[in-house]
């Protein structure tokens, strides 16, 4: 009998699977039609993941699923995108299907961007037939700055961008929450806090996988004396904020704080380990984080290269970690690579946040390090942004060639060039 209830409650929670856009979209469709909401939420999800880029089609569909599986908050961000991009939904907003966003004060919002869209190029509708070509897909609706109110005032503790919603993650150390900002509506809405998503006291650090459209969250419990530090790795929807399950380090390896969390493409998530001064790795499909490598310095931030080889920047610069021989080596550079306190994989070199040698400045500058063939040695490096604030280090993330970073209510970008 347990068995039983345990595969039901799999089968529940777990949409089917499916290969191409085309077939989530199908499936997705029959799930609405008999009335299966949370698993036509997540296929439609997948879809959107599967398809072009903010195809207005697809993100109606999922839009109208938000709304029916009682995401209403999330259907009128989606709606906002879709009307953004110059498609009439009008036909599709009068359904029964969006009556849970109608009654949400923002609804006005929704009205408020119908009225002032240009002349619309395509129409579509919910069933997932349209009326007209698709317009091009533009590129990100933000230029070099993105200004946003704050439902409260916060203390950012870490950004991250989904390109596919057009949305940030950031995270609100005072409020011990992560928070959404549309890059559209500019709007703030919460997504999880502390309390409601099971999480330890403190939110360390997070990232998203965005092939699998997870978001991994790292929590720690606050200081607690002599009581040993404890941390856990959390897998969320990042569609929904759902807290899909949680992987604590075993007690076996001794006290833990993770304090920064990034994703290969494999979907393989590595995570800083600042009190065990270690790097730790949660293998694809397993709940057991293990070590795979010891750290003789008190690193702040990591980058995987891949799946193989890990870079670990600490207060004198940039380690390259061989995963297979756990071995470490510093990387060779003529430039000067110490203070480096956010860092990111892109393309053969690292994207970094690097402080200003001068401990009196509130400068930072965001850099690229170009790598040799190798990954050893440093092949020339290139200043970005020579102007950031210290504040960037505490929440900045690389989605697709471009820096974000937070400061004062306002997300900047650079492009990686």
């Amino acid at each position: 009998m347990v068995g039983a209830v345990l595969l039901l409650a799999v089968q529940v929670s777990t949409a089917p699977p499916c290969a191409e856009w085309r077939e989530c979209r199908a499936m997705a469709l029959q799930a609405a039609d008999r009335g299966d909401y949370e698993t036509f939420h997540d296929l439609s999800w997948r879809a959107v993941q599967k398809g072009t880029a903010n195809d207005p089609e697809l993100l109606l569909l999922l839009a109208r699923a938000q709304s029916l599986s009682g995401r209403p908050d999330d259907a009128v961000v989606m709606l906002l995108r879709v009307i953004a991009t110059g498609t009439d939904v009008s036909a599709a907003l009068a359904g029964p299907d969006f009556r849970r966003a109608r009654a949400l004060p923002r609804w006005r919002d929704v009205e408020a961007a119908m009225e002032g869209a240009a002349s619309p190029a395509r129409a579509v509708s919910t069933s997932g037939a349209s009326t007209a070509p698709t317009p091009a897909s533009g590129a990100s609706s933000m230029e070099n700055a993105l200004r946003f109110e704050e439902d409260v005032p916060f203390d950012p503790s870490g950004l991250a961008h989904d390109a596919v919603s057009r949305r940030f993650v950031i995270g609100d150390r005072g409020g011990r929450r992560l928070v959404i900002v549309d890059e559209v509506s500019r709007h703030v809405v919460p997504l999880v806090s502390v309390a409601s998503a099971g999480f330890r006291d403190q939110i360390t650090g997070f990232e998203i996988d965005p092939r699998r459209g997870d978001l991994w969250v790292a929590s720690a419990d606050a200081d607690a004396g002599s009581k040993p530090a404890e941390a856990t790795l959390h897998k969320l929807q990042l569609v929904s904020g759902r807290t899909l399950f949680g992987v604590t380090v075993a007690a076996s390896l001794g006290p833990a704080r993770l304090v920064d969390v990034a994703v290969t493409e494999s979907g393989t998530v590595f995570a800083l380990d600042d009190v065990g001064r270690r790097v730790l790795r949660l293998r694809p499909g397993t709940r057991e984080l293990d070590v795979v490598s010891a750290l003789d310095v008190d690193a702040v931030a990591i980058a995987p290269a891949d799946d193989r080889v890990v870079f670990v920047a600490h207060a004198g610069g940039v380690m390259r970690v061989d995963l297979a021989s756990r071995s470490a080596s510093p990387i060779r550079s003529r430039e000067d690579l110490s203070g480096i306190e956010w860092m990111r994989w892109y393309r053969g070199s690292l994207v970094a946040v690097q402080r200003d040698a001068d401990q009196a400045s509130t400068a930072s500058r965001i850099i690229r390090l170009q790598l040799d063939s190798a990954g050893r040695s440093s092949a020339g490096l290139r200043v970005l942004d020579a102007s950031a604030p210290n504040a960037a280090a505490r929440a900045s993330a690389l989605d697709s060639g471009v820096v974000y970073y937070l400061s004062e209510g306002v997300i900047r970008r650079a492009t990686v060039r």
